[in-house]
């Protein structure tokens, strides 16, 4: 970025900083080896950067369904928001 390019939108420096942090806490639970809040806190980082998917669909027939999964298509801001947005009554 020059210093003739604007700043970027205040939401995306917001999800910067918030993967930013979310790294900075993976890297101190592995450390500490807590695994549990590593894992945690990685789904939180792959649902700021739209990355988590949540399926319904079993992944085996046979086999429970898959709550969610990694994607390589992100989703739009719009996505997120209409999937996970707080809903009114």
């Amino acid at each position: 970025m020059s210093a003739h390019d604007p700043p970027p939108p205040a939401k995306d420096r917001t999800r910067e900083l918030l993967l930013e942090e979310a790294w900075s806490i993976i890297r101190a639970a592995r450390v500490e080896g807590n695994l549990a809040v590593a894992s945690a806190t990685l789904e939180r980082a792959a649902r700021i950067a739209g990355l988590w998917s949540e399926k319904s669909a079993p992944i085996d027939a046979a086999g429970p369904p898959a709550a969610q999964v990694f994607t390589s298509e992100p989703m739009t801001a719009e996505q997120w928001s209409e999937k996970f947005a707080p809903r009114d009554g």
